[in-house]
């Protein structure tokens, strides 16, 4: 599996779940599930009820990466919006967690 390859091909879908997380818009009592798919290698963003509802595969070619949910309280002047810089709110360092749970799924 080709890490790099994965987060580049798949480099929209996880800035638009960033975005929801730093925008806030993740926070809103459901659950925002980001997995990946072995068989093809994209990555897509699930939302359920809960954390207690997930997708699966019996030959385990779908995984779950990250999950968000709850409630937050973060004030407005805060949160991301598309004028702002990802970055400053840990863009980067987001995709590089991202980036090791993949290639720990190699090991």
């Amino acid at each position: 599996m080709d890490t790099q390859y994965i987060m580049a091909r798949n480099s929209k879908v996880l800035r638009d779940f960033f975005a929801g997380i730093a925008s806030g818009n993740y926070y809103n009592g459901m659950s925002y599930q980001l997995y990946l798919d072995l068989d093809d290698d994209t990555i897509d963003i699930k939302v359920e009820a809960s954390d207690n509802t997930w997708s699966q595969r019996d030959d385990g070619s779908l995984v779950k990466l990250t999950s968000v949910s709850g409630y937050d309280d973060t004030p407005e002047a805060e949160c991301y919006t598309n004028g702002c810089d990802l970055n400053d709110y840990g863009f980067a360092e987001w995709l590089d967690s991202i980036e090791k749970i993949i290639d720990s799924l190699e090991e």
